[in-house]
């Protein structure tokens, strides 16, 4: 049979320019599949090590600022920007935690019987990269280590030697700071101080015994690991040098002016080292006495424990401990005026109770709103001094102090947790 109008010009081409196109998409999803975290791992590798040697500058810097008294600035480039490629998708902006958390103490005993206690910061910088599985970046103790899951490794030396006691104190806030941007380290200098001794010994809490341990046994040092406390003993003469700093909050980038100061030192309204003296109050369900647990102290030697029992149903679902500044002989008071911020360190029990902090003036008093109690081990709480300004207390002459846990009212008496402990530390007026 003989079909009319029978055509096939131009379906060749048509079938190849479908193959043609087949092809390229084939392609194109190989290159997004594939190519694409291939080069993005690379990208985030090279970020990496830019990042590495902030880190490692910015213990230099730490240093110097102790050494030559004279604030400096320190920079995280956590920013990372991937190449823009045409037709190909990237993931989101990878970002970076920067943790400073005031948890690490000395404890130096010299010329025999000479005892003092130190408290000190640990930083840590960690990349979420999409692709790369960077360690984070940890300084404890002078020491630089790598930290990746259950791994660890010391990248950097500390400067505590066999012969002499150098110690790279850091002052600090417990922060969290999640970033997708740079940042900066204010680095303000706090003291240097360097003693000749007779002897003296060396004790200090770590997270990272095993590498402590492999190190001094690399410099010969007399030394012992019980658990996570490191001890060092220097059985003859040597030098105890202190270099003191104080980290400010991470920020924004932007550089430290040439006429700034540093930032005023804190103003201790409680050190908790005389908890239960006349001046101390309690009142509600429960007790409270001073701790010297070093575990449960964030500054000094000693913390306020308070033990609350909220089990019995008719009982006043709250506790409270007050410090009344007056009683003490000579009275005392406290001038906050020109701080913004009062601060404590508060170790969490994740009870979800809440907790508040009063101040007052003569009759004027004020209340924070309170905070509930949702994490476990340390945190700085902040509360504003304007707001308590502006209820008439006097800031100039702060005479009072009152710290509560109680249960939040819509919890009732549902609440799992009865009973615990709650530690409250270093309560300070700062910038």
């Amino acid at each position: 049979m003989k079909i009319l109008c029978s055509d096939e010009k131009g379906v060749s081409e048509v079938i190849g320019a479908i193959l043609v196109f087949t092809i390229l998409v084939a392609f194109l999803g190989m290159l997004q599949v594939y190519g694409v975290p291939a080069w993005n791992k690379e990208t985030e590798f090279g970020h990496f090590n830019r990042l590495f040697d902030d880190f490692l500058d910015m213990k230099r810097i730490i240093q110097d600022t102790a050494v030559y008294d004279l604030p400096r600035t320190g920079v995280l480039h956590t920013s990372l920007d991937y190449p823009t490629r045409m037709f190909l998708i990237n993931p989101p902006k990878p970002s970076a935690m920067v943790v400073t958390s005031y948890d690490k103490y000395l404890v130096i005993t010299y010329n025999g019987n000479i005892t003092e206690q130190v408290n000190s910061c640990t930083l840590r910088v960690e990349e979420k990269y999409n692709y790369f599985p960077a360690p984070a970046l940890v300084l404890e103790h002078g020491m630089i280590i790598g930290s990746s899951g259950a791994v660890s490794y010391k990248i950097d030396d500390p400067p505590i030697t066999k012969n002499n006691m150098n110690l790279l104190i850091l002052g600090c806030d417990n922060s969290s700071s999640g970033t997708t941007g740079s940042l900066n380290l204010h680095v303000y200098p706090v003291l240097l101080n360097t003693l000749s001794v007779s002897n003296a010994t060396l004790s200090f809490n770590t997270d990272y015994p095993l590498l402590w341990g492999s190190y001094l046994a690399s410099t010969g040092a007399d030394y012992s690991v019980a658990g996570n406390i490191i001890t060092v003993n220097y059985k003859y003469p040597t030098k105890i040098k202190v270099m003191s700093v104080s980290l400010g909050a991470p920020s924004n980038l932007s550089l430290l002016p040439v006429s700034a100061t540093p930032a005023p030192a804190p103003l201790v309204l409680e050190s908790f080292e005389t908890v239960g003296d006349g001046a101390y109050s309690g009142s509600g369900a429960g007790s409270y006495n001073q701790n010297t647990d070093l575990s449960y102290v964030s500054h000094s030697n000693g913390s306020l424990q308070m033990n609350y029992d909220f089990s019995l149903m008719l009982a006043d679902k709250n506790l409270t401990v007050g410090i009344d500044y007056q009683k003490y002989a000579p009275a005392r008071s406290f001038d906050t005026t020109g701080y913004p911020l009062l601060r404590i360190d508060v170790y969490g029990d994740s009870s979800g109770y809440d907790t508040s902090l009063s101040i007052s003036n003569g009759a004027n008093n004020y209340e924070w709103s309170p905070v509930l109690i949702d994490w476990s081990g340390w945190r700085t709480l902040s509360f504003a001094l304007s707001e308590a300004s502006a209820a008439g207390v006097n800031l100039g002459a702060v005479d009072a102090v009152r710290i509560k846990i109680q249960e939040p009212a819509m919890v009732g008496n549902m609440s799992i947790n009865k009973t615990g402990i709650i530690y409250y530390d270093y309560l300070r007026a700062s910038d």
